[in-house]
């Protein structure tokens, strides 16, 4: 298999963010290029509005408390399309346009650190983050800037991906000042010790032998998880230890009839 193509539903998106990489224009304007958005950055101002009554209705206490002019820096880089959401008005710093991915990105954030909290192992530990297929790098970004509102101390962030997102990602996340994360390709993996995985559609995309490379390689070596699979067959993986500390349930909300949340 040659990893650095993949499947043939990223043909395309690899083709472009080769062009990215290399033409300021496109990458200033990659979040509405219809090359890319077919991949990432595609949620719709509809379920963004839904994450908007998510965030009111689970995580209303906290947040006045966030940095939103952080978090809305997510917006400043690639020209996505923004859209009012008056909920969040008198919590963002009177900011109250965001692209519908920004805030999928706060919300399920949200949800990856509230479940960390849940784990007595990882309370007050230093923690070495590895997330399979980073898109852009948003979703690291964002979780970076929530982390100290729950007291979580990253300590390093991994990215696991195709060569060109790879590129991208390193690119972005400098244009944020966020320097420390590495990002691979799985050819480029050096073996090291983990303490949680993230995956938020991306190895549930994966045709099956692929999945089992990731799978085999990097995830049966982590012990704890958040994934988000959107795919209708789970990987037997999942299936098997499912009454062994593994939670497979809906998500919330329901971006796809299918996707369903993997905690372990």
């Amino acid at each position: 298999m040659d990893i650095n193509k993949g499947d043939k539903l990223y043909h395309k998106y690899i083709a472009h963010c080769k062009k990215i990489l290399t033409n300021d224009t496109l990458f200033n304007n990659f979040k509405c290029n219809k090359d890319y958005t077919y991949m990432l950055e595609h949620v719709t101002k509809l379920l963004g509005k839904k994450y908007v009554t998510c965030l009111l209705t689970k995580y209303q206490s906290i947040l006045g408390n966030l940095n939103w002019k952080l978090l809305s820096k997510n917006d400043e880089i690639g020209n996505p399309i923004k859209f009012e959401y008056r909920g969040l008005h008198k919590y963002t710093e009177k900011n109250s346009y965001f692209s519908p991915t920004t805030l999928r990105y706060i919300y399920i954030g949200l949800e990856i650190l509230s479940y960390i909290k849940t784990l007595s192992n990882l309370v007050d530990k230093k923690l070495n983050i590895l997330e399979i297929g980073g898109g852009y790098g948003g979703q690291c970004y964002i979780l970076h800037c929530l982390a100290k509102q729950f007291n979580v101390n990253i300590n390093s962030y991994t990215i696991i991906d195709l060569k060109y997102p790879c590129l991208i990602q390193n690119k972005y996340l400098i244009k944020l000042h966020l320097k420390e994360v590495n990002c691979f390709t799985i050819d480029d993996y050096i073996d090291k010790k983990f303490d949680f995985l993230i995956s938020n559609y991306a190895l549930s995309e994966l045709s099956e032998p692929y999945q089992n490379l990731y799978i085999n390689k990097i995830v049966k070596s982590i012990m704890h998880g958040f994934l988000i699979w959107n795919r209708l067959k789970i990987h037997n993986y999942f299936n098997k230890y499912n009454y062994n500390n593994i939670k497979i349930l809906p998500e919330i909300p329901q971006s796809g009839k299918i996707n369903k949340y993997i905690l372990f």
